[in-house]
This record gives structure tokens, C-alpha cells and sequence, in this order.
């Protein structure tokens, strides 16, 4: 059995080529496998990075109420700790990436706090699923 944990949403600024700064709405999708006990099978944890595409579509913040949220990066098992990062449509990769290049670009940054802010939210809704099990 599959479960899953989203964290809260989050904002992050990036600033255009041109000057202009603008802001792209994120939140983590944490997925794992459960035993017939309900417990966590190990190494079955995958982390997706998600983003609100109708946001970044219409250049506008996101990530609210009515956020439609696209996986854009994924570091599952046996990635080591490896991003992949996602097409919008697998069927039409001319389409692009979900995550913009800004994005990917600060994700794969040792100097950026973008990786630990992602393990911190993630580990904050996970563990925010177990404390609601009692």
C-alpha cells in the first residue's frame, strides 16, 4: 500500500535576465510503501518536487487554495539523492520541463538552502502523517 504527505506550500523569488523578480510556488509530494503492519517499508521514500504550473503559466504567484500542482522533480530510491526532473507531458517533451530552468538551476546549487528547505518541509508533513495515526 502506497501512502502520501504533502507539505504546506512555500514561495521562492528569482530574478529575470531583465531585473524583474518574480515568485514560483512549491510544495513536496511524499509518497512510500507500507508493510501489512502500516509501517514504513525503508528505501521505499520518494520525494517529488511540485510546482503550480497555472501560476507560472500566468505569471502570478500560486501555490493557494486552488493550486493545481504538476510534479517537476522527483529523488526516489536508489537515487542518491539525485534529482530527476520531470517533462510537463512525456508525450510531447517539445512541451518543456515542469520546473523552470531558475528552479532546477537553484535545486542542483550546493550553495543554496533549496535542497535543505525541501527535506525540511518533507520531514515535517511526514512526520505531521504519523502524529495524526496516534
Amino acid at each position: 500500500m502506497a501512502t502520501t504527505a504533502n507539505s504546506s506550500s512555500w514561495i521562492r523569488t528569482y530574478t529575470r535576465d531583465d531585473s524583474t523578480r518574480y515568485r514560483i510556488a512549491y510544495r513536496s509530494n511524499n509518497t512510500w510503501k507500507e508493510d501489512a503492519k502500516g509501517r514504513p517499508v525503508p528505501g521505499s521514500f520518494t520525494t517529488n518536487l511540485q510546482v503550480d504550473r497555472v501560476a507560472i503559466d500566468a505569471d502570478v504567484t500560486g501555490g493557494g487554495v486552488n493550486a493545481t500542482w504538476t510534479t517537476a522533480a522527483t529523488r526516489g530510491p536508489g537515487a542518491n539523492g539525485v534529482w530527476t526532473r520531470q517533462y510537463i507531458d512525456d508525450s510531447d517533451t517539445t512541451l518543456g520541463f515542469a520546473l523552470p530552468d531558475a528552479s532546477w538551476s537553484d535545486l542542483n546549487d550546493r550553495k543554496s538552502n533549496f535542497n535543505s528547505q525541501i527535506n525540511n518541509l518533507s520531514a515535517n508533513a511526514i512526520a505531521k502523517y504519523f502524529r495524526t495515526l496516534g
